[in-house]
């Protein structure tokens, strides 16, 4: 079953009394996709969903983008998502994009994904959007810092963000670790310096999972050997 309300003026209260609604025996073990984008919950609606997922043990995809979600409801999600590695992993797909989280929101996920492994009952978060938030290189240090030890997530979305040259250097050596499962990064208008074009490209010469990448860059005669070089070691590689 799925629920889809995208663009309806939910707003905060609809989105407790939403959260409430569906976390009812009814739908504990049926729902799996929720569609509650453009609604302006803002963090009290987040944190009624957070709270609500430890009671929905089939919920697969859960979309929030435009919502006016900050850090506050960004930590409601990862401590949610640690409490569901225990209970129900079943999220696979969440999408946080275009909200207010910042860097502390995002530690907190990152420190949700770090503890997620492919072995663990029902695996883990597999597709995570934090496009067009408030994210700088602190926050993508931190989602880097995950990105090694995570072992479940496929998919990142950071496009539209300031992580800047340290975030973006800081994801390209996570890239080159073993446990590394990405097959898709996003990092448009990433404002991406020749410097962090570099460290993307030397990331995947030791990178073999990642198969689409998206950057926003200017070749230059300085980093378009590195480039070609990278592809001729990651054939798969789509940018």
């Amino acid at each position: 079953q799925r629920f889809d309300a995208y663009n309806n003026d939910v707003k905060c209260r609809g989105a407790i009394a939403l959260a409430n609604a569906l976390s009812n025996q009814q739908f504990q073990t049926s729902l799996q996709r929720v569609n509650l984008g453009r609604n302006w919950i803002g963090n009290d609606g987040a944190i009624a969903f957070a709270n609500a997922l430890q009671h929905l043990s089939s919920l697969t995809h859960l979309n929030l983008d435009f919502n006016n979600i900050g850090d506050a409801g960004a930590i409601a999600m990862g401590n949610a998502l640690l409490v569901k590695r225990k209970s129900h992993p079943s999220l696979k797909y969440l999408c946080l994009s275009s909200n207010s989280i910042g860097n502390h929101g995002v530690t907190a996920i990152a420190r949700a994904l770090q503890q997620q492994q492919q072995d663990d009952a029902g695996g883990g978060l597999e597709f995570l959007a934090l496009a067009y938030t408030k994210i700088t290189g602190k926050g993508a240090i931190a989602m880097a810092k995950a990105l090694e030890q995570n072992t479940c997530l496929a998919s990142l979305e950071l496009d539209h963000t300031e992580i800047g040259t340290v975030g973006i250097k800081a994801i390209a050596n996570a890239l080159q670790t073993k446990n590394c499962t990405l097959k898709s990064l996003v990092l448009e208008g990433c404002r991406i310096s020749n410097a962090s074009a570099l460290a993307m490209a030397r990331a995947m010469k030791f990178n073999s999972s990642l198969q689409h990448l998206v950057l926003s860059c200017v070749v230059t005669p300085a980093n378009a050997d590195p480039w070609m070089h990278a592809i001729s070691f990651n054939v798969g590689l789509l940018w």
